[in-house]
């Protein structure tokens, strides 16, 4: 390898220049450590081990991926190599992600699971670009490529993915119709490999409003995996989320709380966080008029809110892939707005956390987050005319009928890490 490098350098120093990415330190220096693997990747005869000194390097920036790595044997060379490449997408480097996806495939010409696995993770840049129809192909490839196999898990996470599609375009059946057909591998995969069908059930009811049936796939799903599997926090985030929707906001901070403990994977505790915020800032918006003006007065919030505030701020503080950054930033200005918790210079990094997800929205595309940029100006301007007054301008609260809790909801209110939750049937 030795008298490759000044190749290989020269190769990923071309693919720099062409591109564009974060001027922040570490995402710089991440960039050019994953640009010069894609070129080393590219120009070998074979497919190599990941070195060392690259597998120590990029540790820490491989936990935000955890939960996309294959079921795959970790010593296998192919394994290292799909956490390079979804750790390149994560971060926002799709083509440089296509470029090691692509580049491992032409070493895997008689390996029919890689193969799949590389036409499933081409789906996913696709899907994640915008380019639906060509996801949809890359996905429809990788099903006929691979069949359920045990311990292996190509053939269910490409039948996911193309759910996930159909989920993009409205077409809740299909994607629906994808998850139960990879739900028939049963007993042909390993359990774990049988939460993502569960996942992409919640989320496919969670979409259609049916947030209890969404919570009945998660607990489904949940109890398929074993204590420290990263999934675990995940399907907590997933559970939570749903509570808060249902307007069940203390659950849902348990749901949260419990998720944030667990969690290793950044992904995952950025979610937890974020959702934690919210659920806090529903909770005092839906509150009464006197219960609020109460907490105003005395200008101290409840321990476990400003916690939860502390936890969001040091995660901003970190490198975070680009969409988590932009949710986290929009929660952490709609928490300023409706808490009372606004230091001096509170409005000043108000202004400054919806200027970097602006940008973000701008630069990734992610228009769907722009009306509510759009909504927090609105209540920003109103907050800083009022801020003079005995009170700040709130959200309206939001008045709820007093319904019985769900047993799926109350299970999660009630939930501890030290006491497992039984399988629920649907």
């Amino acid at each position: 390898m030795t008298s490759l490098v000044p190749t290989i350098a020269a190769g990923a120093a071309e693919w720099l220049q062409r591109t564009s990415f974060s001027t922040d330190a570490v995402s710089a220096e991440l960039c050019g450590r994953l640009a010069f693997l894609a070129a080393w990747l590219r120009r070998s005869a074979s497919l190599p081990v990941l070195p060392d000194e690259h597998r120590e390097a990029l540790a820490d920036a491989f936990t935000v991926v955890p939960v996309q790595a294959p079921t795959m044997d970790a010593w296998r060379p192919a394994y290292s190599w799909l956490q390079v490449a979804s750790l390149a997408e994560f971060h926002g480097h799709r083509e440089l992600a296509r470029l090691l996806v692509d580049a491992l495939a032409s070493h895997a010409a008689h390996d029919g699971e890689l193969l799949a696995l590389c036409e499933g993770q081409r789906g996913r840049i696709a899907r994640t670009s915008g380019d639906l129809d060509d996801a949809a192909e890359h996905y429809a490839d990788a099903i006929r490529r691979t069949t359920p196999l045990p311990k292996r898990d190509a053939w269910t996470r490409a039948l996911c993915g193309l759910a996930n599609v159909h989920i993009d375009r409205g077409n809740y059946p299909a994607a629906e119709r994808c998850l139960r057909r990879a739900l028939t591998a049963g007993p042909q995969v390993a359990a774990p490999t049988r939460v993502h069908p569960w996942m992409g059930l919640a989320m496919v009811r969670r979409k259609r409003g049916d947030l209890v049936d969404a919570m009945l796939c998660a607990w489904n799903a949940f109890d398929l995996i074993a204590d420290g599997m990263p999934q675990r926090a995940d399907l907590l985030v997933t559970l939570a989320e749903c509570a808060s929707d249902l307007g069940d906001h203390a659950a849902a901070i348990n749901g949260f709380q419990h998720a944030l403990r667990l969690a290793v994977a950044t992904r995952v505790r950025i979610a937890a966080a974020t959702g934690l915020v919210q659920a806090h800032t529903r909770q005092f918006a839906t509150a009464s008029a006197l219960a609020r003006k109460n907490e105003w007065l005395e200008h101290a919030m409840a321990p476990d809110a400003v916690d939860a505030l502390t936890q969001l701020d040091e995660l901003l503080q970190q490198p975070l892939a680009p969409q988590e950054l932009t949710l986290a930033l929009l929660v952490r200005t709609e928490a300023w707005v409706t808490l009372a918790d606004a230091p001096p210079n509170g409005a000043l990094d108000a202004t400054r956390w919806l200027d970097r997800a602006r940008a973000l929205i701008a630069a990734h595309g992610y228009h769907e987050y722009a009306f509510r940029v759009e909504a927090l100006v609105k209540r920003l301007e109103a907050r800083e005319e009022s801020i003079a007054g005995e009170l700040p301008a709130r959200a309206p609260a939001l008045r709820r009928r007093q319904r019985a809790r769900p047993t799926v909801v109350q299970r999660l209110a009630e939930y501890s890490s030290a006491a497992p939750t039984a399988a629920v049937g649907i």
